[in-house]
């Protein structure tokens, strides 16, 4: 899914992280409205790299980890709790099934493993 289509979707957050989002956003350059800019107000466009030094820094294997296993990490959480699926599925913006399907194999897979 593309920025475009997340435009007017609410995705829960907890509001610790709200706030700590809002106070870091009231430190930053009023004259840049992104969260995480560059210095230059650009998007920041490395948190990948960023990502894969703290997992070697943990001694982690680096390839095991990619941005995107936060959502899958998100939905899992979600459904685990007891959020319906439609829910999540809204929150994730997914409109192919298959991935759903994907995520509940991994729950299910983590549920009997853990």
């Amino acid at each position: 899914m593309d920025a475009e289509g997340l435009q007017g979707a609410e995705i829960p957050i907890p509001s610790k992280l709200a706030k700590s989002f809002k106070a870091w956003k009231a430190k930053a350059s009023r004259d840049c409205n992104l969260l995480f800019p560059t210095g230059e107000c650009r998007p920041k466009l490395d948190f990948l790299d960023c990502l894969k030094a703290v997992a070697e820094r943990a001694k982690l294997d680096a390839d095991c980890f990619w941005l995107h296993r936060f959502r899958a990490t998100f939905a899992a959480k979600c459904l685990w709790a007891g959020v319906d699926l439609r829910t999540v599925q809204q929150w994730l913006g997914h409109s192919d099934h298959g991935i759903d399907h994907a995520v509940l194999e991994t729950v299910a897979e983590s549920a009997d493993t853990g």
